[in-house]
Protein backbone atom coordinates (compact mmCIF):
# COMPACT_ATOMS: atom_id res chain seq x y z
CA UNK A 1 0.00 0.00 0.00
CA UNK A 2 1.33 3.36 -0.76
CA UNK A 3 1.64 6.16 1.86
CA UNK A 4 -0.88 8.99 2.23
CA UNK A 5 1.03 11.84 1.89
CA UNK A 6 -2.38 13.62 0.85
CA UNK A 7 -3.94 12.78 4.04
CA UNK A 8 -2.08 14.33 6.12
CA UNK A 9 -1.48 17.49 4.57
CA UNK A 10 -5.44 18.47 4.58
CA UNK A 11 -5.29 16.90 8.39
CA UNK A 12 -2.32 20.06 9.14
CA UNK A 13 -4.92 22.63 7.89
CA UNK A 14 -7.53 21.40 9.74
CA UNK A 15 -7.94 24.68 12.44
CA UNK A 16 -12.07 24.95 12.97
CA UNK A 17 -13.84 21.79 14.51
CA UNK A 18 -17.65 20.43 13.40
CA UNK A 19 -19.32 17.81 14.16
CA UNK A 20 -22.72 16.90 11.82
CA UNK A 21 -24.93 14.03 11.88
CA UNK A 22 -26.93 12.52 9.01
CA UNK A 23 -29.99 10.37 9.55
CA UNK A 24 -28.42 9.13 13.22
CA UNK A 25 -28.53 5.63 13.67
CA UNK A 26 -29.56 3.36 16.07
CA UNK A 27 -27.95 4.29 19.17
CA UNK A 28 -24.53 5.81 18.03
CA UNK A 29 -23.87 8.88 20.75
CA UNK A 30 -21.23 11.28 22.02
CA UNK A 31 -20.58 9.30 25.29
CA UNK A 32 -17.11 11.06 26.24
CA UNK A 33 -15.35 14.41 25.36
CA UNK A 34 -12.20 15.72 26.74
CA UNK A 35 -11.31 19.03 25.43
CA UNK A 36 -8.31 21.70 26.01
CA UNK A 37 -5.65 18.89 25.74
CA UNK A 38 -1.97 19.94 24.72
CA UNK A 39 -0.66 17.02 22.42
CA UNK A 40 -2.76 14.50 20.44
CA UNK A 41 -3.48 10.93 23.11
CA UNK A 42 -2.99 7.80 22.27
CA UNK A 43 -5.46 5.32 21.99
CA UNK A 44 -5.73 1.12 20.58
CA UNK A 45 -7.01 0.78 17.53
CA UNK A 46 -8.18 -2.29 16.03
CA UNK A 47 -6.92 -1.08 12.43
CA UNK A 48 -3.12 -0.05 12.26
CA UNK A 49 -1.65 2.06 9.68
CA UNK A 50 -0.77 -0.48 7.96
CA UNK A 51 -4.23 -1.29 6.53
CA UNK A 52 -7.01 0.96 5.17
CA UNK A 53 -7.32 3.62 7.94
CA UNK A 54 -4.97 5.80 9.17
CA UNK A 55 -3.45 5.33 12.22
CA UNK A 56 -0.49 7.44 12.96
CA UNK A 57 1.48 7.13 16.42
CA UNK A 58 -1.45 4.77 17.47
CA UNK A 59 -0.55 1.48 18.80
CA UNK A 60 -2.50 -1.20 17.14
CA UNK A 61 -3.72 -4.66 19.40
CA UNK A 62 -4.82 -7.91 17.41
CA UNK A 63 -7.98 -8.38 16.26
CA UNK A 64 -9.77 -10.64 14.13
CA UNK A 65 -9.80 -8.89 10.44
CA UNK A 66 -12.47 -11.04 8.98
CA UNK A 67 -14.78 -9.40 11.24
CA UNK A 68 -13.41 -5.59 10.26
CA UNK A 69 -13.61 -6.84 6.74
CA UNK A 70 -17.57 -8.36 7.41
CA UNK A 71 -20.51 -6.44 6.73
CA UNK A 72 -22.57 -9.56 8.69
CA UNK A 73 -22.12 -10.79 11.72
CA UNK A 74 -21.57 -14.29 10.51
CA UNK A 75 -17.39 -14.30 10.29
CA UNK A 76 -17.41 -14.87 6.56
CA UNK A 77 -15.10 -11.81 4.71
CA UNK A 78 -16.55 -9.49 1.91
CA UNK A 79 -14.93 -8.27 -1.28
CA UNK A 80 -15.11 -5.05 -1.48
CA UNK A 81 -14.78 -3.62 -4.88
CA UNK A 82 -14.19 0.37 -5.37
CA UNK A 83 -16.13 2.01 -8.55
CA UNK A 84 -14.08 5.77 -8.93
CA UNK A 85 -14.50 8.40 -10.81
CA UNK A 86 -11.08 9.03 -11.68
CA UNK A 87 -7.98 6.99 -10.75
CA UNK A 88 -4.33 7.89 -9.64
CA UNK A 89 -1.41 6.63 -8.88
CA UNK A 90 -2.26 7.11 -5.39
CA UNK A 91 -5.79 8.01 -5.12
CA UNK A 92 -8.85 7.03 -6.31
CA UNK A 93 -12.24 9.27 -5.89
CA UNK A 94 -15.03 6.93 -5.37
CA UNK A 95 -18.44 6.96 -6.98
CA UNK A 96 -19.59 3.37 -5.34
CA UNK A 97 -18.41 0.50 -3.46
CA UNK A 98 -19.52 -3.13 -4.02
CA UNK A 99 -20.01 -5.23 -1.39
CA UNK A 100 -20.13 -9.07 -2.15
CA UNK A 101 -19.78 -12.04 -0.47
CA UNK A 102 -16.99 -14.40 0.28
CA UNK A 103 -18.35 -17.25 0.26
CA UNK A 104 -21.10 -17.17 -2.31
CA UNK A 105 -19.25 -14.24 -4.32
CA UNK A 106 -23.35 -12.95 -4.57
CA UNK A 107 -23.81 -9.04 -4.39
CA UNK A 108 -24.57 -8.32 -1.07
CA UNK A 109 -25.41 -4.20 -1.50
CA UNK A 110 -23.88 -1.36 -3.85
CA UNK A 111 -23.19 1.94 -1.25
CA UNK A 112 -23.86 5.06 -3.58
CA UNK A 113 -21.41 8.15 -2.69
CA UNK A 114 -22.78 10.09 -5.60
CA UNK A 115 -25.72 10.88 -2.91
CA UNK A 116 -23.91 12.43 -0.22
CA UNK A 117 -23.00 15.68 -1.21
CA UNK A 118 -20.01 17.91 -0.59
CA UNK A 119 -17.95 14.64 0.13
CA UNK A 120 -14.47 13.40 -1.77
CA UNK A 121 -14.69 10.12 -0.91
CA UNK A 122 -10.91 8.34 -1.60
CA UNK A 123 -9.09 5.58 -1.19
CA UNK A 124 -4.73 5.42 -0.35
CA UNK A 125 -4.63 3.27 -3.80
CA UNK A 126 -7.24 1.92 -6.13
CA UNK A 127 -6.54 -1.48 -4.30
CA UNK A 128 -7.76 -0.70 -1.14
CA UNK A 129 -11.03 0.65 -0.09
CA UNK A 130 -9.78 3.07 3.27
CA UNK A 131 -13.34 0.78 3.99
CA UNK A 132 -13.94 -1.59 7.75
CA UNK A 133 -16.97 -2.95 9.11
CA UNK A 134 -18.17 -2.20 12.81
CA UNK A 135 -21.23 -2.19 14.34
CA UNK A 136 -20.45 1.23 16.42
CA UNK A 137 -24.20 1.62 16.59
CA UNK A 138 -24.98 -2.21 18.32
CA UNK A 139 -27.90 -2.49 15.78
CA UNK A 140 -27.10 -6.23 14.75
CA UNK A 141 -25.19 -5.08 11.18
CA UNK A 142 -21.90 -3.72 11.11
CA UNK A 143 -21.61 0.00 9.85
CA UNK A 144 -19.06 1.27 7.13
CA UNK A 145 -16.75 3.45 8.35
CA UNK A 146 -15.29 5.32 5.39
CA UNK A 147 -12.38 8.52 4.93
CA UNK A 148 -13.81 11.52 3.28
CA UNK A 149 -12.20 14.83 2.24
CA UNK A 150 -15.28 17.90 2.67
CA UNK A 151 -14.74 19.04 -0.92
CA UNK A 152 -15.76 22.68 0.41
CA UNK A 153 -13.83 22.91 3.66
CA UNK A 154 -10.71 20.32 2.22
CA UNK A 155 -11.27 18.69 5.74
CA UNK A 156 -10.19 15.19 6.24
CA UNK A 157 -13.45 13.37 7.99
CA UNK A 158 -14.90 9.77 8.91
CA UNK A 159 -18.28 8.93 7.97
CA UNK A 160 -20.39 5.76 9.20
CA UNK A 161 -22.39 5.00 6.96
CA UNK A 162 -25.97 2.34 6.98
CA UNK A 163 -25.28 -0.07 3.76
CA UNK A 164 -28.71 -0.89 4.07
CA UNK A 165 -30.79 2.28 4.12
CA UNK A 166 -27.56 3.87 2.13
CA UNK A 167 -27.48 6.67 4.63
CA UNK A 168 -24.78 8.39 6.47
CA UNK A 169 -25.37 8.25 10.26
CA UNK A 170 -22.73 9.98 11.64
CA UNK A 171 -19.94 12.34 9.60
CA UNK A 172 -16.85 13.48 11.80
CA UNK A 173 -14.70 16.45 10.13
CA UNK A 174 -11.67 18.10 10.62
CA UNK A 175 -10.45 15.24 11.95
CA UNK A 176 -6.23 14.60 13.03
CA UNK A 177 -6.52 11.15 14.51
CA UNK A 178 -9.54 8.16 14.62
CA UNK A 179 -10.07 4.86 15.63
CA UNK A 180 -12.21 2.32 16.50
CA UNK A 181 -11.69 -0.35 19.48
CA UNK A 182 -13.79 -1.33 22.56
CA UNK A 183 -12.44 0.82 25.00
CA UNK A 184 -15.28 0.50 26.98
CA UNK A 185 -14.72 -3.19 27.45
CA UNK A 186 -18.82 -3.79 27.03
CA UNK A 187 -18.33 -6.03 23.64
CA UNK A 188 -19.16 -2.87 21.28
CA UNK A 189 -16.47 -1.23 19.21
CA UNK A 190 -16.28 2.47 19.79
CA UNK A 191 -15.52 5.43 17.40
CA UNK A 192 -12.72 7.57 18.87
CA UNK A 193 -11.49 11.03 16.67
CA UNK A 194 -8.59 13.69 17.60
CA UNK A 195 -9.79 17.37 16.82
CA UNK A 196 -7.55 20.40 17.06
CA UNK A 197 -9.63 23.58 17.90
CA UNK A 198 -8.82 27.48 17.07
CA UNK A 199 -6.54 27.71 20.31
CA UNK A 200 -4.86 24.96 19.08
CA UNK A 201 -5.70 22.85 21.61
CA UNK A 202 -6.79 19.08 20.95
CA UNK A 203 -11.04 17.92 21.52
CA UNK A 204 -10.93 13.77 22.24
CA UNK A 205 -14.45 12.17 21.40
CA UNK A 206 -15.52 8.62 21.65
CA UNK A 207 -19.06 7.96 20.09
CA UNK A 208 -20.59 4.46 20.48
CA UNK A 209 -23.64 2.51 21.90
CA UNK A 210 -23.51 3.89 25.36
CA UNK A 211 -25.41 6.67 26.63
CA UNK A 212 -25.07 10.30 25.69
CA UNK A 213 -24.38 10.91 29.58
CA UNK A 214 -20.90 11.66 29.62
CA UNK A 215 -20.27 14.68 28.09
CA UNK A 216 -18.63 18.06 28.13
CA UNK A 217 -15.24 17.26 30.25
CA UNK A 218 -12.55 19.30 30.32
CA UNK A 219 -8.93 18.84 31.23
CA UNK A 220 -9.41 21.18 34.47
CA UNK A 221 -12.66 18.94 35.80
CA UNK A 222 -10.39 15.70 34.96
CA UNK A 223 -8.01 16.58 37.41
CA UNK A 224 -10.10 16.97 40.24
CA UNK A 225 -9.90 14.87 43.15
CA UNK A 226 -13.58 15.49 44.48
CA UNK A 227 -17.15 14.66 43.48
CA UNK A 228 -19.04 17.56 42.15
CA UNK A 229 -22.81 18.36 41.54
CA UNK A 230 -22.67 21.72 39.27
CA UNK A 231 -26.28 22.11 38.87
CA UNK A 232 -28.96 21.62 36.26
CA UNK A 233 -29.97 23.55 32.98
CA UNK A 234 -32.01 25.36 32.63
CA UNK A 235 -33.81 26.23 35.84
CA UNK A 236 -36.36 26.81 36.19
CA UNK A 237 -37.48 24.37 33.21
CA UNK A 238 -40.78 23.08 31.46
CA UNK A 239 -40.27 20.17 29.38
CA UNK A 240 -36.76 18.89 30.89
CA UNK A 241 -33.42 19.74 32.69
CA UNK A 242 -30.38 18.16 32.95
CA UNK A 243 -28.65 17.67 35.70
CA UNK A 244 -24.12 17.85 35.75
CA UNK A 245 -21.84 15.98 38.15
CA UNK A 246 -18.58 15.03 38.26
CA UNK A 247 -17.02 11.67 39.67
CA UNK A 248 -13.57 11.39 40.54
CA UNK A 249 -13.23 7.56 40.55
CA UNK A 250 -15.47 4.49 39.34
CA UNK A 251 -18.01 4.46 42.42
CA UNK A 252 -21.73 3.79 43.28
CA UNK A 253 -23.86 6.80 42.74
CA UNK A 254 -27.32 7.70 43.51
CA UNK A 255 -29.12 10.76 42.17
CA UNK A 256 -32.63 11.23 43.44
CA UNK A 257 -35.50 13.64 42.87
CA UNK A 258 -37.57 14.94 46.14
CA UNK A 259 -40.60 17.09 46.60
CA UNK A 260 -40.49 20.31 48.67
CA UNK A 261 -41.96 18.45 51.64
CA UNK A 262 -38.98 16.16 51.78
CA UNK A 263 -40.75 12.77 49.45
CA UNK A 264 -38.88 11.17 47.18
CA UNK A 265 -40.42 11.18 43.90
CA UNK A 266 -37.77 10.07 41.12
CA UNK A 267 -34.23 7.69 41.31
CA UNK A 268 -32.42 9.04 38.32
CA UNK A 269 -29.19 7.00 38.82
CA UNK A 270 -28.88 4.27 41.27
CA UNK A 271 -25.93 1.90 40.76
CA UNK A 272 -22.00 2.06 39.57
CA UNK A 273 -20.96 4.34 37.30
CA UNK A 274 -17.36 5.09 35.80
CA UNK A 275 -14.62 8.18 36.38
CA UNK A 276 -16.17 11.34 34.31
CA UNK A 277 -18.43 14.08 34.03
CA UNK A 278 -22.08 12.96 33.47
CA UNK A 279 -25.14 15.03 32.49
CA UNK A 280 -28.17 13.41 33.57
CA UNK A 281 -31.68 14.25 31.95
CA UNK A 282 -35.23 14.78 33.71
CA UNK A 283 -37.86 14.99 32.39
CA UNK A 284 -40.00 16.20 35.22
CA UNK A 285 -41.61 12.83 36.03
CA UNK A 286 -41.98 10.38 39.19
CA UNK A 287 -41.10 6.89 38.89
CA UNK A 288 -44.61 6.11 38.17
CA UNK A 289 -44.12 7.87 34.52
CA UNK A 290 -46.60 11.04 35.77
CA UNK A 291 -45.82 14.36 35.36
CA UNK A 292 -44.77 16.04 38.59
CA UNK A 293 -46.56 19.20 39.44
CA UNK A 294 -45.25 22.99 39.18
CA UNK A 295 -42.93 24.05 41.79
CA UNK A 296 -39.67 23.34 43.51
CA UNK A 297 -38.05 20.04 43.55
CA UNK A 298 -34.59 19.27 45.31
CA UNK A 299 -31.81 17.12 43.74
CA UNK A 300 -29.27 15.12 45.93
CA UNK A 301 -26.23 13.38 44.81
CA UNK A 302 -24.49 10.65 46.81
CA UNK A 303 -21.14 9.30 45.95
CA UNK A 304 -19.64 7.69 49.35
CA UNK A 305 -19.73 10.32 52.27
CA UNK A 306 -20.31 12.49 49.71
CA UNK A 307 -23.60 14.44 49.72
CA UNK A 308 -25.13 17.50 47.96
CA UNK A 309 -27.94 18.64 46.85
CA UNK A 310 -29.38 21.85 44.89
CA UNK A 311 -33.11 23.48 44.23
CA UNK A 312 -34.71 23.68 40.49
CA UNK A 313 -38.11 24.49 39.61
CA UNK A 314 -40.56 23.05 37.34
CA UNK A 315 -42.98 24.92 35.55
CA UNK A 316 -45.80 24.04 33.57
Amino acid sequence: MHARPTIKTAILFAGLIAVTTGAFGAGINLEWQLTGLTAWPILPSYVSSASALYFPNTPCFDYDQDSSFSYGNNGIPNILVPQAYQINRSLCNLSALQIYDGSSYALISTVDYTKFSNKYWFTSNPNSTDAHFFDIANSGTKQLVQVYTDSTTGFVGIAVINVQTNTIELTLDTVQLYGVYDLSNDGHPDLWCVKETEAQTYTLQVWGCGPAGVLKSNQSVAKLAVAKLVGNTPNPFTAATKIDYYIPADQNVALRIYSADGRLVRSLVDGPQKMGEYSQPWDGKGDNGERLATGSYYYQLRIGDFVSSKKMVLLK
